[in-house]
């Protein structure tokens, strides 16, 4: 099964996106019926802005020294980690128990996937505006929402 990409040029006329797709119809004659399945993709504008989001508190962000175990030298700061992090700080996570060997158990938050497939357009706004505050609130706080806007929008050229 393969998937392909299209965008909408006319009331009911797509064409096909990219190099993949356009290899993955060769095959197919003129006249035959073929079944699609489709999911609406938020533009990549929006995934691109809440990257530049992520970026500018990661830049900013200093993390506190902490007390490392014995035979541990140094902390080292990760970007996965950070947006993780800050997902989980926002509320989008998914909770679970887990097992361990020695019989305990432990609750683990995975953050949200962000992926084009696994939200919508309107939900991604709440985490994107979630994670936001989350980064005014702790990292970025000498800024107001409006200056991170205009910090994100300048990272992306927009202004």
């Amino acid at each position: 099964m393969s998937e392909i990409t299209l965008t909408k040029i006319d009331r009911a006329l797509f064409i096909l996106e990219d190099q993949e797709s356009v290899e993955a119809v060769e095959g197919v004659r003129r006249g035959s019926i073929i079944t699609c399945k489709f999911t609406r993709n938020r533009h990549p504008v929006y995934h691109r802005k809440f990257f530049a989001l992520l970026n500018t508190g990661y830049e900013a962000w200093e993390p506190d020294p902490v007390d490392l175990p014995e035979g541990v030298s140094a902390c080292v700061k990760r970007f996965e980690a950070f947006r993780k992090g800050v997902i989980i700080a926002a509320g989008h996570y998914e909770a679970s128990y887990v097992l361990r060997p020695d019989g305990s158990t432990a609750v683990e938050l995975t953050a949200k996937s962000i992926s084009f497939g696994s939200m919508g357009q309107s939900e991604f706004e709440r985490v994107y505006s979630d994670v936001a505050n989350v980064l005014l609130e702790k990292i970025l706080t000498n800024y107001t929402r409006d200056d991170l806007d205009e910090v994100v929008d300048r990272i992306l050229g927009m202004v």
